[in-house]
C-alpha cells in the first residue's frame, strides 16, 4: 500500500518506497525506493503523466494513502478486468490482477534485447527470492534499478532517446512561468534571497540517471550523423559567395553583380517617381464677400 510520504523525487526519476513486499511481509528489510521514469514519446504509458492527472483530479488528498479505500488489490484487479476488451481465450478475466502487472513487466524487461537489465535487478524489483547465497551477496543497487526502470518505461534501449529527460521548465524561467509561480507561491519569491547558499542551490541542468555507457555512443553517433547531413548545405552557402567574388574580380558578369547593378540604377528612378507623384494640396481660396442689395 503506497502512501504519499513514500514518494520522493530523485533527479529525473520518482522514487517509491514499499514498506512490505512479497518476500518481506514484516517490513524488516531495507526500504530502497523503486525508480520510475517518464516516457514523453508515449503519453498513454507515461507514469509521470498518469500520476499528474490523478493528483490534479484529487486535490483533496492529504498525507495518507495515495489511493484511498480498502481492498486496493481486489479493486485494481476488477478494474483491470473491465479494461481488457480482448482477453486470452485460455484464461478468464478473473485470472488477471496485480500479479499480471509484475510478471508482465518482468517479461517485457528481459525480452527484445541482448543488452537488457540483469535478472538480479529484475528479481529484486519484483520482490522475488533469489536463494540464500544470492540474497546474501546480491543486494539492491540504485543504478541497476534505474536502468531497469528506464527499460520498463518503454524507452528504446538501442537509441539515443533512451536518455530522454521528463518535460521540465528550463532555466532561466519564462516570464509567464515566473509570473505564475509568484501568484501561486507568493511567499516563495521573498524567500529566494535567503536560499542562495550552496546547500539550497542546484545545477540548472536536470541530470539524467540510469544511463548505460552504450547510450552515450548512440548520442554521439546521432549528433555526428546530423552534422554530416548538414555539411552539403554549409559548403554550398560558403562556396557561392567565393565564386561570385572571384567572377566579379575577373570582370565577368554574374547574376549577383547584375542584381546589384540594376538595384543601384533603378533605385534613384523609383525614388524620383515617388516624389513627383506626391501632389501638394492646392491653397484654399480666400473667402469672397458678396454684398446683396437691401430692398426696403
Amino acid at each position: 500500500m503506497i502512501h504519499l510520504d513514500h514518494i520522493s523525487v530523485r533527479s529525473d526519476a520518482i522514487g517509491i518506497a514499499f514498506c512490505k513486499s512479497k518476500t518481506d511481509h514484516s517490513g524488516s528489510k531495507r526500504r530502497d525506493p523503486r525508480h520510475i521514469y517518464s516516457n514523453p514519446m508515449e503519453a498513454r504509458s507515461c507514469v509521470f503523466l498518469a500520476i499528474a492527472i490523478y493528483l490534479a483530479c484529487h486535490p483533496q488528498l492529504s498525507m495518507g494513502k495515495l489511493f484511498p479505500g480498502a481492498a486496493q488489490k481486489d479493486r485494481f484487479g476488477k478494474q483491470l478486468a473491465k479494461l481488457l476488451s480482448h482477453p486470452d481465450t485460455t484464461c478468464g478475466r478473473s485470472e488477471y490482477g496485480t500479479h499480471s502487472i509484475r510478471k508482465g513487466a518482468a517479461t517485457f524487461a528481459c525480452s527484445g534485447s541482448t543488452g537488457g537489465p540483469s535478472i538480479v535487478s529484475v528479481c529484486l524489483r519484483c520482490g522475488w527470492p533469489l536463494g540464500n547465497v544470492l540474497e546474501r551477496y546480491m543486494h539492491y543497487e540504485g543504478a541497476g534499478d534505474q536502468f531497469l526502470a528506464r527499460v520498463m518505461a518503454g524507452l528504446p534501449i538501442n537509441d539515443a532517446s533512451f536518455a530522454i529527460l521528463p518535460p521540465h521548465f528550463k532555466m532561466p524561467f519564462d516570464s509567464n512561468v515566473s509570473s505564475a509561480i509568484n501568484k501561486v507561491f507568493p511567499s516563495l519569491s521573498r524567500m529566494v534571497p535567503m536560499l542562495k547558499a550552496r546547500l539550497f542551490t542546484h545545477d540548472n541542468v536536470l541530470p539524467a540517471t540510469g544511463i548505460p555507457p552504450h547510450v552515450g555512443l548512440h548520442k554521439e553517433l546521432t549528433r555526428a550523423t546530423t552534422e554530416m547531413r548538414s555539411i552539403p548545405n554549409e559548403v554550398i552557402r560558403g562556396v557561392d559567395p567565393l565564386l561570385e567574388t572571384k567572377d566579379v574580380t575577373a570582370g565577368n558578369l554574374t547574376q549577383r553583380l547584375l542584381k546589384e547593378t540594376l538595384a543601384e540604377v533603378v533605385a534613384p528612378m523609383v525614388q524620383a517617381l515617388a516624389s513627383s507623384a506626391e501632389v501638394s494640396p492646392a491653397p484654399a481660396a480666400p473667402p469672397r464677400i458678396v454684398n446683396y442689395p437691401i430692398i426696403e
